[in-house]
C-alpha cells in the first residue's frame, strides 16, 4: 500500500514522490515524522485483511488492533466496541478504510497534546 492513492499534486511534496512510497517508509527515510507515518501504514496493514480486505479494518480487526497497539485503552464491553467502530466508520460502510483510521489517530494525538 502506498502512502497516497490520490492523483493530487502539491509542488512542495512532488520529490517525494507520495504515490509510490511503500510500506519501508521508515526504512527509507529517517526523519521522525516519515517514520511515524510509516508506523501508521504498518500498524494498519498488520491487522487489515484478516479478515478479508486488506484495505479495510472490520470491527473484529480493529479491536484486536486496539488491544494489542493500546493495551491501556480497555474497552469493557461490546457494546463500547461497536459504538467506537461506528464513530470511525465515517461513510457507514461497514468497515474502517485508512483515512478513517488515519482521522481516528490524528484526532487522539490531538488529544494527547493537550
Amino acid at each position: 500500500m502506498g502512502l497516497c492513492a490520490c492523483s493530487i499534486q502539491i509542488p512542495l511534496f512532488l520529490s517525494l514522490n507520495l504515490p509510490n512510497l511503500s510500506n519501508s517508509l521508515g526504512a527509507t527515510m529517517t526523519s521522525p515524522l516519515c517514520l511515524a507515518m510509516g508506523l501508521l501504514i504498518d500498524t494498519f496493514d498488520k491487522y487489515a485483511g484478516k479478515d478479508g480486505d486488506n484495505k479495510t479494518l472490520t470491527r473484529a480487526e480493529l479491536e484486536e488492533l486496539l488491544h494489542n497497539e493500546m493495551p491501556t485503552a480497555e474497552c469493557r464491553c461490546q457494546h463500547e466496541v461497536c459504538e467506537f467502530f461506528n464513530s470511525l466508520d465515517l461513510n457507514k460502510d461497514g468497515v474502517v478504510d485508512f483515512k478513517e483510521y488515519v482521522i481516528y489517530v490524528a484526532a487522539l494525538t490531538a488529544i494527547c497534546k493537550k
